[in-house]
C-alpha cells in the first residue's frame, strides 16, 4: 500500500474518533493504521485506549503487543501478547460452558 493510502486510511480514522471518541473500535482501527504507518508509539497508545473504553478488549493487548514489537521491546510485548490470549481463552471458555 503506498504512503498516500495510509494518510487516506489515517484521515478516515479520525473522522470515526471524532464522530465517536470513545468507541474501543474506532481506537483500535486507528491503532492498527498507525502500526502499518510505522508509528509504533502512538499506535501503542491507542491501542490502550481501546483497552481503556471497553476493559478486557483482547485486540487492543495483540495491538499492544504489536506495537511494543515495532518497537523492539519484546518483554513488553509479550507480556501484551499475554494478558490479550488470557481474556480469549477466558471469553472462549465462557462462550463454551454457556
Amino acid at each position: 500500500m503506498s504512503h498516500k493510502r495510509f494518510d487516506e486510511a489515517l484521515q478516515h480514522a479520525l473522522r470515526a474518533l471524532e464522530l465517536d471518541p470513545l468507541s474501543h473500535l474506532a481506537n483500535n482501527d486507528l491503532s492498527v493504521i498507525l502500526y502499518c504507518s510505522r508509528r509504533f508509539c502512538e499506535s501503542g497508545k491507542r491501542a490502550l485506549e481501546a483497552e481503556a473504553f471497553r476493559p478486557g478488549y483482547a485486540p487492543a493487548y495483540a495491538m499492544a503487543g504489536m506495537s511494543e514489537t515495532g518497537q523492539g521491546r519484546f518483554a513488553q510485548a509479550a507480556a501484551e501478547f499475554r494478558k490479550g490470549a488470557n481474556l480469549s481463552a477466558a471469553g472462549i471458555l465462557t462462550t463454551w460452558a454457556g
